[in-house]
């Protein structure tokens, strides 16, 4: 399988999606609390991420999961995703649709884009409470 998925477009979604997002492999690797060079394997080919850390991945990335999906298809290779392991809010959201537009985050700095891809993983009732969080923070910081 290990050569099989070398010839797959997934590394290719991946490399393309984290570079217009100007993230390091370091970067995502840290957000997802990975070693980066199990990272760097995804996006050279030489394993498959796993369904959950391709949701992960899209959350990052600001992406539809089901881009991923079709890549996965178009190649063949079964990942098992059900519709119902995809959360809610991504579903909500429009993250399944399939058009892949990345919006690059280039302009904010190394720690704004840890901040924001970590916010991305989040779920609904956690992006809420961070927020609220960083609202006290900031009224705290202002005294």
């Amino acid at each position: 399988m290990k050569n099989s998925f070398r010839n797959n477009a997934i590394s290719d979604v991946l490399r393309h999606c984290r570079e217009s997002c100007s993230l390091s492999q370091q970067q995502v690797a840290d957000i997802l609390g990975i070693d980066r060079s199990t990272y760097t394997y995804y996006e050279l080919g030489n394993t498959m991420p796993s369904a959950p850390m391709i949701i992960k991945l899209a959350r990052i990335f600001n992406v539809p999961y089901s881009k991923f999906m079709e890549v996965f298809a178009e190649n063949d290779i079964s990942l098992a995703l059900s519709d119902s392991a995809v959360p809610e809010e991504d579903k909500a959201h429009g993250l399944i649709s399939a058009k892949l537009s990345v919006e690059p985050i280039y302009s904010l700095s190394k720690d704004e884009q840890t901040i924001l891809c970590l916010y991305r993983l989040l779920n609904k009732e956690e992006k809420q409470k961070l927020i609220e969080d960083a609202r006290t923070l900031s009224r705290d910081s202002e005294d």
